[in-house]
């Protein structure tokens, strides 16, 4: 009688996630191990990995529910700083998140991704984007990622319209030099310097006309 009060006591009790919880671990998850996050939250990794499942965030390997914008940034192999310009300038569908903390973030759902990206396929290189990782792929994903791979292997990378602007900013509002530029935007340092004066000229052609 007394072994079965016991093992009684040591049953361990199931502690409720909290609207809190929840909302931290969105944030993390993508950017933290679930180890990590779990001593982080004082949880059970496997409950986490479980809580993680019912909101359907992600996997491991293959993403198919919401992504924070830096592991996002990560998969396209751009810089959140890009796809901010896109939220700003191509309409890009994101969710933002506040929490209780009143610390705001951005998720991104795949499916709407790749609805928006066949409509703005000029601006993404898919060939950076590695097949079967956000799921469900689109058919159209293979040969946009064929005809990218074929472009950089020409040395064509055409500068977009979101990258001239984050130039622009990046250099006179930011402060950066040419070499963290060309980091962040993962283009050589030269081809920044350049592409920066053909701004500068075209601007003030503009506002000459």
């Amino acid at each position: 009688m007394l072994l079965a009060k016991e093992e009684q006591q040591e049953k361990p009790v199931y502690r409720k996630w909290t609207r809190e919880e929840e909302e931290r671990l969105t944030s993390l998850y993508g950017t933290k191990s679930i180890y990590s996050i779990a001593r982080i939250l004082n949880r059970n990794p496997s409950g986490v990995l479980n809580k993680v499942k019912r909101m359907k965030l992600s996997s491991s390997n293959e993403y198919q529910g919401l992504i924070n914008i830096t592991q996002f940034g990560k998969i396209l192999n751009v810089q959140p700083p890009t796809i901010k310009s896109w939220i700003e300038n191509r309409e890009f569908p994101y969710t933002r998140r506040v929490t209780t903390f009143k610390h705001s973030y951005i998720l991104i759902d795949i499916g709407e991704f790749w609805e928006w990206a066949e409509k703005n396929r000029d601006v993404i290189d898919f060939s950076r984007i590695q097949p079967q990782i956000l799921l469900p792929e689109p058919e159209w994903f293979q040969a946009e990622r064929e005809a990218d791979k074929k472009t950089r292997k020409k040395g064509k990378r055409f500068y977009t319209k979101e990258e001239d602007e984050l130039i622009w900013n990046l250099y006179y509002k930011e402060k950066l030099n040419y070499k963290q530029i060309s980091q962040r935007l993962d283009r050589p340092e030269g081809s920044v310097s350049k592409r920066l004066s053909r701004i500068r000229l075209k601007r003030k052609t503009s506002s000459n006309n």
